[in-house]
């Protein structure tokens, strides 16, 4: 659910700036709000934050505009479950 409301996020970013990357500090408000819509919203979102940043050690960058949903290999298919592969 989360990886879905990203990519949607992402197309409408994408579609009212014509870019394809985005500030970290932005991917990062879009990911957590994308998270809380999909049910997590009793979750604090400072230790949300302090989470995607441990995570993705990304301050400061320009990052593509995508979800993280899709891609694999043959060797490493993506999941199949559309709940968890958004």
């Amino acid at each position: 659910m989360a990886h879905n409301n990203l990519k949607v996020a992402m197309a409408k970013y994408m579609a009212a700036t014509g870019k394809d990357t985005l500030p970290y500090a932005d991917a990062k408000k879009h990911a957590i709000d994308a998270v809380q819509m999909a049910g997590a919203i009793q979750c604090d979102r400072k230790c949300l934050e302090a989470q995607f940043d441990a995570h993705y050690k990304c301050t400061g960058k320009e990052l593509k505009a995508n979800a993280g949903v899709g891609g694999g290999t043959k060797k490493n298919p993506p999941p199949v479950n559309d709940q968890d592969n958004g």
